[in-house]
């Protein structure tokens, strides 16, 4: 079930209803009602009460329920709605990338990678599916797969901070001291361009730490 905090009048329908509302998930949600994508039972005349059940056929209205879902953090019943869509469309690259982000987010991160793979295998230039493929190697210490995953995302978008962050770590999590520098370096001079003093002071700090490892000589996990 879809919530908003919007509010209809008696009769009033999704379309007027989706006028109010401003999360752009749930307002595409709400078009779906309005053009007859997604069946429902009108309860008391309120949005909260529409009890959605979806066409089995329409893939649309499923991808954007779970969409939606998630965005309202309802993880779980967004991740069975992702785990619909996939099986309605399983060559589907955002779905796949969906569900398996939304089952990393929940822990399940050995399950999520499996669909996050799929999406990278489906679409190799979807910088946001390889991203978080990459992440969560790296989450659970497959940091030689993350790497080239993360090399990936930044040959498709040299300037992503957060993208050399992150190979640094990993970088610095196989003993790669040295490349972990070169990366945390590289962020340094993209944040300094964009004046961006928070992230300067944090990448800094990382910068130091590094440099204290190989001077110590602690280079090792």
């Amino acid at each position: 079930m879809v919530q908003t905090a919007q509010h209809s009048v008696p009769g009033e329908s999704p379309l007027a209803v989706h006028g109010k509302c401003n999360h752009p998930r749930v307002r595409q949600v709400l078009l779906d009602l309005s053009r007859g994508l997604i069946a429902v039972d009108q309860g008391h005349g309120d949005i909260h009460d529409y009890h959605i059940r979806l066409k089995p056929e329409h893939f649309e209205a499923r991808y954007n329920l779970a969409l939606a879902l998630e965005a309202q953090g309802n993880v779980d019943q967004a991740i069975e709605y992702f785990r619909k869509t996939v099986e309605l469309r399983p060559d589907h690259a955002m779905a796949q990338a969906r569900l398996g982000m939304a089952l990393c987010s929940k822990g399940a991160i050995q399950e999520g990678l499996a669909p996050l793979s799929r999406a990278v295998d489906l679409d190799p230039a979807n910088i946001e599916a390889r991203y978080h493929l990459a992440v969560n190697l790296a989450r659970v210490n497959q940091h030689n797969r993350a790497i080239s995953h993360f090399l990936q995302v930044l040959r498709l978008n040299p300037g992503n901070t957060n993208a050399l962050m992150s190979l640094a770590t990993s970088y610095a999590q196989t003993n790669q001291i040295d490349k972990a520098l070169s990366s945390l370096e590289e962020a340094l001079q993209i944040a300094k361009s964009a004046g961006d003093q928070k992230l300067i002071d944090l990448i800094a700090k990382q910068i130091k730490l590094c440099r204290q490892r190989i001077g110590t000589g602690k280079t090792g996990r």
